[in-house]
């Protein structure tokens, strides 16, 4: 289950793909999901985008937007957002205090 979602995290993966994948009722992954993790499929979706968006804005120059698309994120102003409601900065922030040079 976390190798589908952990190679397909740029898409847009929804519970219902994940259920699919793995052959099961979409309501059993929420509850099976939510026990193992300790969180929703949601909330770990989104917080495994952010740490990968975190280690793209720390090891390369490449442009916000171009992140935000490459950890599944289709709105760069969205992505943003989120971003900063987990880490208290803009990820622009982010990059000037922890890009590694």
């Amino acid at each position: 289950m976390f190798i589908y979602l952990h190679s397909n995290y740029q898409k847009n993966l929804t519970l219902n793909d994940l259920a699919d994948h793995v052959h099961l009722n979409k309501n059993y992954v929420s509850r099976l999901f939510k026990e193992t993790v300790g969180m929703t499929f949601i909330a770990y979706l989104t917080n495994y985008r952010i740490q990968r968006s975190k280690d793209l804005l720390r090891s390369t120059t490449d442009n916000i937007t171009d992140i935000a698309m490459a950890v599944g994120y289709i709105e760069p102003t969205y992505f943003s957002r989120v971003f900063k409601k987990d880490t208290l900065l803009t990820p622009l922030q982010y990059r000037q205090r922890y890009h590694i040079d």
